[in-house]
């Protein structure tokens, strides 16, 4: 959504979406109450004619609307902080556990956070898919098994107490569910192992989603374009698997998409090394699969083009796939410039291998974390080891430059379009397509627009019967604002699949750069 011109039509297919990637780009003031909220706000949608729009909480206020009690808008004002959220409910928890004393449970660990143990588990189920004891008890193994795997004398009745199980039986019946053995044999296995076990225990999480999702679609995108050592999937099976590199140390993920109908929730299973980590996880997670995205309301909004609905209806619950980070996705984008997935794949493959890290301790199929933008800047402009064009390694290294001294904004979920735009749009060899690429799945911007895409003008010439250039795909993609990331998505699911990548034919193909005339 262009920050400089505040559409209302455009504004309004925001708030009927309650799509909070427009929270603090976008405010909704109803003349009827009074009152200004953020767009994801779940009060009842006004009536188009009663809203005004802003583009600061300060700018309503300013105007003599008051902020809405719901949804607190005021919170998204620069410098002062966010809500704690289900988050801050995890962190807590965390925390708590790290502290020695009695065993916690649910009814005094609510108390001591301030909620009622209802609303806590609100909280958790809306965001993970979670209960309270589930949780609680993840977070005990977890303490545990990191004491069991640290050399030391301390007696199973004593890493017990200090990870806040209510006794030692409990703790044998946590670790012989999980793991099939006994604590003593657990300990004997971390130890030999000598990385005291880099991940701890593994936590199955039901992430909820709201609309339909297509994703085994999704699923399939991203096992496609697995980079081996970086990450492993089986597009047929439905199954993906990365490292992430996490705040506090690494995480690591598996995700599966069920063939049919998902009941609400998509299932995935976690590690982590560091427990307070598990919500950053829980988030990158949510953000990769892009569940936030309500898609009902984004096929409501899409459909008033009625030659656009055809293909929405036939492919319901597409979404845009997001990233774990933005560096990786950046790169990545401009690795895969006019070539195909597979050599895409090869390339950002060797990438991995000369310049990212190796993980001990990590399974064989996925043990390399992707190299920051400091690793590829101090690689130097040559990039020893990279067989590609001079040309695009001079697009690579003025990026991991521009990333790594801040001339490029953070390319984080829900950063301003507009500003990471501008910023990528000075460097050599980042055109049009690379800057809606890296809109669409690094920033999560949901009106992020390929128009010189070849496929997206594949699918409307498909869609419309007609031949279009770029600069009337643009004009004309304008009436799917601000959801045009899935109109493209929608666009490239159309045309007919193409083969020839190993691993599985590719739903989605990486497109040639094209600049617009």
């Amino acid at each position: 959504m262009d920050a400089q011109a505040l559409d209302p039509t455009v504004c309004y297919q925001a708030v009927q979406s309650h799509d909070a990637r427009f929270d603090g780009r976008v405010f909704v003031a109803v003349l009827t109450t009074g009152i200004y909220c953020r767009v994801s706000c779940r009060s009842r949608t006004p009536r188009a004619e009663n809203v005004r729009f802003f583009r600061s909480g300060e700018a309503a206020r300013d105007a003599g609307f008051r902020p809405c009690k719901r949804c607190r808008p005021e919170l998204l004002d620069p410098g002062l902080p966010p809500a704690a959220g289900v988050a801050g409910a995890m962190g807590e928890m965390a925390l708590v556990l790290k502290e020695p004393g009695d065993p916690i449970g649910v009814e005094a660990l609510s108390r001591r956070l301030g909620w009622s143990p209802r609303h806590l588990q609100r909280l958790l189920a809306a965001e993970a898919g979670l209960s309270p004891k589930a949780l609680l008890g993840f977070l005990r193994l977890h303490h545990a098994e990191r004491a069991l795997g640290h050399p030391g004398p301390d007696s199973l009745t004593r890493v017990a107490d200090e990870a806040g199980y209510p006794s030692l039986r409990a703790l044998q019946g946590d670790v012989r569910r999980v793991y099939g053995i006994s604590p003593g044999e657990l300990r004997s296995r971390l130890r030999a192992r000598g990385d005291a076990g880099r991940f701890g225990p593994p936590l199955t999480l039901d992430l909820p989603f709201e609309g339909p999702f297509a994703a085994r679609d999704l699923v399939h995108f991203l096992a496609v374009r697995a980079v081996p050592g970086l990450e492993a999937g089986d597009p047929a099976g439905g199954w993906y698997r990365r490292l992430v590199r996490l705040a506090h140390g690494l995480g690591r993920f598996t995700v599966t998409a069920p063939a049919g109908d998902l009941p609400g929730v998509l299932p995935a299973t976690v590690e982590v090394e560091e427990v307070q980590d598990l919500p950053e996880l829980v988030r990158v997670l949510r953000n990769l699969l892009d569940l936030d995205a309500d898609t009902a309301a984004i096929a409501r909004a899409l459909s008033r083009d009625p030659r656009l609905a055809q293909i929405v209806d036939k492919a319901p619950g597409l979404r845009v796939p997001g990233d774990v980070d933005g560096v990786e996705m950046a790169v990545r984008a401009v690795l895969g410039q006019q070539i195909s997935v597979e050599a895409a794949r090869t390339h950002t493959a060797r990438l991995v291998g000369l310049y990212g890290t190796r993980i001990a301790g990590s399974d064989d199929a996925v043990c390399y974390l992707f190299p920051t933008a400091r690793e590829l800047a101090a690689a130097g402009p040559d990039l020893p080891g990279m067989a590609l064009p001079g040309s695009r390694k001079r697009t690579l290294y003025g990026l991991a430059q521009a990333l790594w001294d801040g001339s490029v904004p953070p390319l984080r979920r829900g950063g301003d379009p507009d500003q990471v735009g501008a910023a990528l749009e000075r460097l050599y060899g980042v055109g049009p397509w690379t800057r809606a690429y890296i809109g669409m799945r690094a920033l999560g911007d949901p009106d992020a627009f390929p128009a010189g895409d070849l496929a997206v003008r594949q699918g409307y010439r498909m869609l419309y019967g007609r031949e279009v250039s770029v600069r009337e795909v643009e004009q004309e993609s304008q009436a799917w604002r601000p959801f045009r990331a899935y109109a493209a998505m929608h666009l490239w699911h159309a045309l007919p699949p193409k083969t020839g990548v190993k691993g599985g034919t590719a739903i989605f193909q990486e497109r040639r750069e094209v600049s617009l005339p």
